[in-house]
C-alpha cells in the first residue's frame, strides 16, 4: 500500500515538474524572434517654450515670474522589429504644466493681471529604430523619426483696475493660437527585457520642432491690438512674427508590450 502511494506522489511530482518545464520553455523570450509590439513612452526635457506664449505680447514694463520650464510629454504607438532594424508609426503629445492664476506686476510691482496660459503640440510621426549591438535579452539602438505637429496656446488675461488704467480700459480677453511645423528628432535608446513579453527602454535624445508661423484661431482684441481669425500672431513691435519652439534635449523611459512569439 505505502509503494503504491509512494510511486503516486512521485508520478505526480513528475508531472508537475513536467508542466512547469514546459510552461518555462513556452515563455522563453528573445528580442531576436519579436516583430510586432505596441508601446508607450513618457519623456521629459528642458523647455525653450519658456515664456513665448505671452511675454512678447505684453508691455515690456509687465513682467510675469512664471515660465513653462520643461516639455513633458507621452506617445504611443506600434512598432515593428527586426534583428537589425525596426519601423514605428506613432502619436505623440507635448503638454508643459499649464500656468493658472499667474499675476503681472509693473516696475511699481502693482498687480496688473491675473493670468492663465495652456500649450501643448500633437505630432503623428514615423521612425526607424537602427540596431547598433544587441544579445537575447537586450539591444542598444539609434532611433530617428519625424512627423508634421500641430500646436496651440490659450492665454486668459483678467485685469485689474491698475491693468485697466494701464491698457487703456482692455477688458479680459482670451486668445487663442495655432500653428503647424515639421519635427525631427534623433536618439540613443538601450532596450532590455522586463517580465513574459514586455521590454523597458531608456532613451536619451534631441527634438527639433520649431512653430514659426502661428496664427490667430478666432477675432480678438489683446494688448497689441484688434486681430481677425487667420491674422499672423506678431510681436509687441507689430512686425516680428512670433515663434514657439518645442525644441530640445530630452530624456524618456519606453515600454514595450510584444505580441506573437
Amino acid at each position: 500500500m505505502k509503494r503504491t502511494q509512494q510511486k503516486k506522489i512521485v508520478f505526480a511530482f513528475v508531472l508537475i515538474f513536467n508542466l512547469i518545464s514546459t510552461t518555462t520553455i513556452a515563455r522563453v523570450f528573445s528580442l531576436n524572434d519579436q516583430k510586432v509590439a505596441s508601446y508607450f513612452k513618457g519623456t521629459t526635457g528642458s523647455s525653450l517654450v519658456l515664456q513665448k506664449p505671452f511675454s512678447e505680447s505684453i508691455d515690456s514694463s509687465a513682467t510675469v515670474s512664471q515660465t513653462f520650464s520643461s516639455n513633458l510629454a507621452g506617445e504611443i504607438g506600434v512598432v515593428y522589429t527586426s534583428p537589425q532594424v525596426g519601423f514605428l508609426l506613432g502619436v505623440e503629445i507635448i503638454h508643459p504644466k499649464a500656468l493658472a492664476g499667474v499675476s503681472g506686476y509693473d516696475v511699481a510691482s502693482q498687480n496688473l493681471f491675473t493670468l492663465d496660459s495652456d500649450v501643448s503640440a500633437l505630432i503623428p510621426k514615423f521612425g526607424f529604430d537602427i540596431v547598433l549591438a544587441k544579445g537575447e535579452l537586450w539591444r542598444a539602438y539609434l532611433n530617428l523619426s519625424g512627423g508634421s505637429g500641430t500646436m496651440s496656446y490659450t492665454n486668459h488675461y483678467a485685469f485689474t483696475t491698475a491693468g485697466q488704467t494701464a491698457f487703456n480700459s482692455l477688458a479680459d480677453f482670451s486668445e487663442e493660437v495655432g500653428g503647424v511645423a515639421s519635427m525631427m528628432s534623433a536618439s540613443f535608446a538601450i532596450e532590455s527585457f522586463l517580465s513574459d513579453a514586455t521590454t523597458f527602454t531608456l532613451e536619451a535624445g534631441y527634438r527639433q520642432l520649431n512653430f514659426n508661423s502661428l496664427t490667430y484661431k478666432k477675432d480678438v482684441t489683446t494688448i497689441t491690438g484688434s486681430h481677425l481669425k487667420g491674422d499672423v500672431v506678431k510681436k509687441l513691435d507689430g512686425t516680428t512674427a512670433k515663434e514657439i519652439n518645442f525644441g530640445g534635449v530630452f530624456g524618456g523611459l519606453i515600454l514595450r508590450f510584444y505580441v506573437g512569439k
